[in-house]
């Protein structure tokens, strides 16, 4: 369902002639897991006495396919941060510190703002040398 606040669920009970006895519409966003009686209305919708349905209510999330991972992670976050402390340890056993990893390589990282620009070939950082330009003479 993609918007639960405006969908509803119908019951209907009808006779071997098609008519209806009973209905009930319910909103999808105020049901609850569980058995439930379900007291059925006219198709006016006036309460009847009587007539109810007896259900079990089960309430599933879809989850699309490769988002299992950080469903889990978000319905049991201690679990997640266990299983993050269990790979930084495996990372230790083999060697791997938490210190040897780095993001200075990644586009948009820490040191990303210090590199040299492609225009010009100007580097960022004040006092630096300027390398000449293409049909330029350096004067040394």
């Amino acid at each position: 369902v993609v918007l639960p606040d405006l969908a509803v669920l119908r019951f209907g009970v009808y006779d071997d002639n098609s008519r209806l006895l009973g209905q009930r519409i319910l909103p999808l966003d105020g049901l609850q897991a569980g058995y439930r009686h379900i007291s059925l209305r006219t198709e006016a919708n006036f309460p009847m006495s009587l007539p109810m349905l007896f259900c079990n209510i089960e309430l599933k999330i879809y989850v699309p396919d490769g988002f299992e991972d950080f469903m889990a992670a978000l319905s049991d976050p201690r679990a997640f941060l266990s299983a993050q402390e269990k790979r930084a340890q495996q990372m230790k056993a083999m060697g791997i510190e938490e210190t040897d990893i780095s993001t200075k390589d990644i586009v948009g990282g820490e040191d990303g703002d210090n590199k040299k620009s492609k225009v010009g070939g100007k580097p960022n950082q004040p006092g630096a040398s300027q390398e000449p330009k293409k049909g330029e003479v350096s004067s040394v």
